[in-house]
């Protein structure tokens, strides 16, 4: 009786791993561009729940700031600042009629090409500090 040998040679064995890694070489970058994305999204989301908390505090109260007289909860939590995971959203000024709003990217979304999200009382948006325009930033 002749007994044969099974299981996998050495260069099999190299060339599955040689495909894994180009797999993984493809997938990972794309994972984390898409990582990016979703929370930035996140951030814009942030903004503008933040932004319609002030709005509703102004329409009560004819100004954007926090009186003794006439509390508005979101503007005393924007003098100190969310910090989320990957974003830490603060008011850059804050006035009886204007804001503006910022999403400051931490850790690891720092690495975004959009940067910091501003959104101010008038519904402008823009982003700084990244390399990408606002309206791409904004857009996806």
């Amino acid at each position: 009786m002749k007994s044969t040998a099974r299981g996998f040679t050495l260069v099999e064995l190299m060339v599955a791993v040689l495909v894994v890694g180009i797999l993984a070489a493809i997938a990972i970058p794309s994972y984390r561009s898409y990582v990016l994305r979703a929370t930035r999204a996140e951030a814009k989301q942030a903004l503008l729940a933040r932004a319609s908390d002030l709005e509703r505090c102004y329409t009560r109260n004819n100004t954007y700031m926090n009186a003794a007289a006439t509390p508005c909860p979101v503007a005393a939590n924007l003098a100190n600042p969310s910090v989320g995971i990957k974003y830490k959203v603060q008011a850059q000024t804050l006035a009886a009629n204007t804001f503006v709003l910022q999403a400051v990217p931490v850790n690891g979304q720092q690495a975004d090409n959009c940067g910091t999200f501003t959104l101010d009382d008038k519904n402008s948006r823009g982003v700084s500090g990244g390399t990408a325009p606002a309206r791409e930033c904004w857009s996806h």
